[in-house]
Protein backbone atom coordinates (compact mmCIF):
# COMPACT_ATOMS: atom_id res chain seq x y z
CA UNK A 1 0.00 0.00 0.00
CA UNK A 2 1.61 3.25 -1.05
CA UNK A 3 1.08 6.38 1.03
CA UNK A 4 1.92 9.95 0.12
CA UNK A 5 2.76 10.72 3.75
CA UNK A 6 2.94 8.67 6.89
CA UNK A 7 -0.36 10.21 8.08
CA UNK A 8 -2.31 9.37 4.92
CA UNK A 9 -4.02 6.06 4.56
CA UNK A 10 -6.00 4.55 1.68
CA UNK A 11 -9.55 3.81 2.80
CA UNK A 12 -11.19 0.80 1.16
CA UNK A 13 -14.51 1.38 -0.54
CA UNK A 14 -17.29 1.26 2.04
CA UNK A 15 -14.94 1.53 5.04
CA UNK A 16 -14.95 4.55 7.28
CA UNK A 17 -11.74 6.54 7.83
CA UNK A 18 -10.78 8.06 11.18
CA UNK A 19 -13.19 10.97 10.63
CA UNK A 20 -16.11 8.60 9.95
CA UNK A 21 -16.17 9.35 6.22
CA UNK A 22 -16.50 6.41 3.91
CA UNK A 23 -14.19 5.49 1.02
CA UNK A 24 -16.16 7.63 -1.45
CA UNK A 25 -18.35 10.67 -1.00
CA UNK A 26 -22.09 10.20 -0.85
CA UNK A 27 -23.66 10.09 -4.31
CA UNK A 28 -20.34 9.49 -6.10
CA UNK A 29 -20.44 6.46 -8.36
CA UNK A 30 -17.59 3.97 -8.48
CA UNK A 31 -15.34 4.11 -11.50
CA UNK A 32 -12.43 1.75 -11.93
CA UNK A 33 -9.18 3.61 -11.28
CA UNK A 34 -7.74 5.21 -14.38
CA UNK A 35 -11.07 5.00 -16.21
CA UNK A 36 -12.81 8.40 -16.26
CA UNK A 37 -15.61 7.09 -18.51
CA UNK A 38 -16.56 4.48 -15.91
CA UNK A 39 -16.27 1.58 -18.35
CA UNK A 40 -15.80 -1.80 -16.77
CA UNK A 41 -12.39 -3.45 -17.01
CA UNK A 42 -12.03 -6.63 -19.06
CA UNK A 43 -13.44 -9.80 -17.52
CA UNK A 44 -11.18 -11.74 -15.18
CA UNK A 45 -11.05 -15.05 -17.02
CA UNK A 46 -9.20 -17.03 -14.39
CA UNK A 47 -9.83 -20.78 -14.41
CA UNK A 48 -12.20 -22.03 -11.70
CA UNK A 49 -11.98 -25.63 -10.50
CA UNK A 50 -14.72 -26.96 -8.22
CA UNK A 51 -15.12 -30.47 -6.86
CA UNK A 52 -15.78 -32.09 -3.48
CA UNK A 53 -12.19 -31.60 -2.29
CA UNK A 54 -10.96 -28.51 -4.13
CA UNK A 55 -12.12 -25.02 -4.98
CA UNK A 56 -9.55 -22.90 -6.78
CA UNK A 57 -9.72 -19.67 -8.74
CA UNK A 58 -6.55 -19.37 -10.76
CA UNK A 59 -3.82 -20.36 -8.31
CA UNK A 60 -5.84 -19.29 -5.23
CA UNK A 61 -7.04 -22.23 -3.11
CA UNK A 62 -10.19 -20.85 -1.48
CA UNK A 63 -10.72 -23.83 0.83
CA UNK A 64 -7.19 -23.54 2.23
CA UNK A 65 -7.55 -19.76 2.61
CA UNK A 66 -10.87 -20.19 4.44
CA UNK A 67 -9.26 -22.74 6.79
CA UNK A 68 -6.31 -20.46 7.64
CA UNK A 69 -8.51 -17.40 8.14
CA UNK A 70 -11.02 -19.29 10.30
CA UNK A 71 -8.18 -20.64 12.46
CA UNK A 72 -6.67 -17.17 12.90
CA UNK A 73 -10.07 -15.78 13.81
CA UNK A 74 -10.86 -18.54 16.28
CA UNK A 75 -7.47 -18.99 17.94
CA UNK A 76 -5.32 -16.01 17.01
CA UNK A 77 -1.57 -16.32 16.55
CA UNK A 78 1.69 -14.87 17.83
CA UNK A 79 2.33 -13.03 14.52
CA UNK A 80 -1.16 -11.47 14.69
CA UNK A 81 -0.62 -10.44 18.32
CA UNK A 82 2.74 -8.88 17.46
CA UNK A 83 1.44 -6.54 14.72
CA UNK A 84 2.00 -2.84 15.37
CA UNK A 85 -0.78 -0.27 14.93
CA UNK A 86 -0.04 0.38 11.23
CA UNK A 87 0.17 -3.33 10.47
CA UNK A 88 -3.08 -3.99 12.33
CA UNK A 89 -4.88 -1.16 10.50
CA UNK A 90 -3.57 -2.42 7.16
CA UNK A 91 -4.77 -5.94 7.99
CA UNK A 92 -8.22 -4.62 8.96
CA UNK A 93 -8.45 -2.55 5.77
CA UNK A 94 -7.48 -5.58 3.70
CA UNK A 95 -10.08 -7.73 5.45
CA UNK A 96 -12.75 -5.12 4.65
CA UNK A 97 -11.61 -5.19 1.02
CA UNK A 98 -11.78 -8.99 0.99
CA UNK A 99 -15.28 -8.89 2.43
CA UNK A 100 -16.37 -6.54 -0.34
CA UNK A 101 -14.76 -8.68 -3.04
CA UNK A 102 -16.34 -11.85 -1.63
CA UNK A 103 -19.77 -10.20 -1.41
CA UNK A 104 -19.48 -9.05 -5.01
CA UNK A 105 -18.50 -12.57 -6.12
CA UNK A 106 -21.31 -14.07 -4.02
CA UNK A 107 -23.88 -11.81 -5.70
CA UNK A 108 -22.58 -12.58 -9.20
CA UNK A 109 -22.55 -16.31 -8.43
CA UNK A 110 -26.13 -16.20 -7.09
CA UNK A 111 -27.29 -14.49 -10.30
CA UNK A 112 -25.47 -17.11 -12.37
CA UNK A 113 -27.09 -19.89 -10.33
CA UNK A 114 -30.53 -18.39 -10.85
CA UNK A 115 -29.94 -18.06 -14.60
CA UNK A 116 -28.58 -21.64 -14.87
CA UNK A 117 -31.46 -23.16 -12.88
CA UNK A 118 -33.98 -21.17 -14.91
CA UNK A 119 -32.43 -22.36 -18.19
CA UNK A 120 -32.43 -25.96 -16.93
CA UNK A 121 -36.12 -25.73 -15.97
CA UNK A 122 -37.02 -24.26 -19.35
CA UNK A 123 -35.14 -27.09 -21.12
CA UNK A 124 -37.39 -29.48 -19.21
CA UNK A 125 -40.36 -27.47 -20.57
CA UNK A 126 -41.47 -26.08 -17.23
CA UNK A 127 -43.34 -22.79 -17.39
CA UNK A 128 -41.24 -19.60 -17.24
CA UNK A 129 -42.99 -18.70 -13.98
CA UNK A 130 -42.23 -22.09 -12.43
CA UNK A 131 -38.64 -21.88 -13.70
CA UNK A 132 -38.21 -18.46 -12.05
CA UNK A 133 -39.64 -19.75 -8.75
CA UNK A 134 -37.35 -22.78 -8.72
CA UNK A 135 -34.34 -20.63 -9.66
CA UNK A 136 -35.01 -18.11 -6.88
CA UNK A 137 -35.53 -20.91 -4.35
CA UNK A 138 -32.19 -22.49 -5.31
CA UNK A 139 -30.37 -19.18 -5.21
CA UNK A 140 -31.82 -18.29 -1.79
CA UNK A 141 -30.50 -21.52 -0.28
CA UNK A 142 -26.90 -20.40 -0.83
Amino acid sequence: MSKESSNERDVPEGAADASGHHGRPSGEHFRPSGDPAGELPPRADRPIHVDAEQLTIGELDLLAAREVLAELGARGSAPLDSLDIDGTMTLLETIVGLEGALESLRARTAVHLEDAVKADCLRREESPRQAALVARAEASRS
